[in-house]
Order: structure tokens, then sequence, then C-alpha cells
């Protein structure tokens, strides 16, 4: 399965209410932990939108260690290194808050700032 797969995938699934909380929990979710770091903008935005959508906010450790290292983090894993054009980091930020509306408990300051730092 493709990135593409993987992240269409997801989003049907939520839209349509399909899959158990064990597929989520024992394939999406860390698929989408593995692969994070090498998703588009435009798949990272939609993935953080389907899961928005979920409402997943059980795992503190998939928002803060996974999926909120890709503002922040290379493609390689190095901290720092990733950078947005103005308009990706619109995209980005625009998704974030979408999170942020959908599941208020999520902590979202770190993340929102290095975002808004290059747009």
């Amino acid at each position: 399965m493709t990135i593409n797969d993987l992240v269409r995938t997801t989003e049907v699934l939520v839209k349509q209410n399909l899959g158990s909380e064990r597929l989520f929990h024992n394939y999406v979710y860390l698929r989408i932990e593995k692969e994070v770091l090498k998703f588009t903008v435009d798949n990272y935005c939609r993935m953080v939108r389907a899961v928005a959508d979920k409402q997943f906010v059980e795992d503190p450790v998939f928002w803060h260690d996974y999926v909120f290292k890709y503002v922040s983090h290379s493609r390689t894993g190095v901290q720092g290194e990733r950078t947005f054009t103005p308009q990706e980091a619109k995209e980005v930020w625009e998704a974030i808050i979408y999170l942020k509306l959908r599941c208020p408990q999520i902590d979202l300051r770190d993340t929102l700032s290095h975002v808004e730092n290059q747009m």
C-alpha cells in the first residue's frame, strides 16, 4: 500500500464510518507513524484532517512523537531540516488548526509556532 493509498483509505474509512478500532490501532495509525515523514504536504494535510474527524486523541505519543515531527524533521528524520514554501506552510497551518478545532485537548503550541515561522 502506497502513502497515497493509505491516506485515501483512511479518509474513506473515517467518512463512511467503517473499520474497527482494531484496524485503526493495529494498522492505520502504525503505518502513519512509520511513513509520516515521507508524506507530501497534501497527504499530510489530508491525513491530519481525516484523523481529526476520527477524533483520535487517546494517544498523545502518536501526535507528538510522530505526526507533529513532520513540521520540524526532514524526510530522513533530521530535526530542523524541514522547510515549507509560504503556501505549503499555510496549508499545514490550516490542517493543524482544523485538528485543534476538532480535538481541542491536543497541545499544538510548538507545532503551530514552528509552522507560523515559515509563513
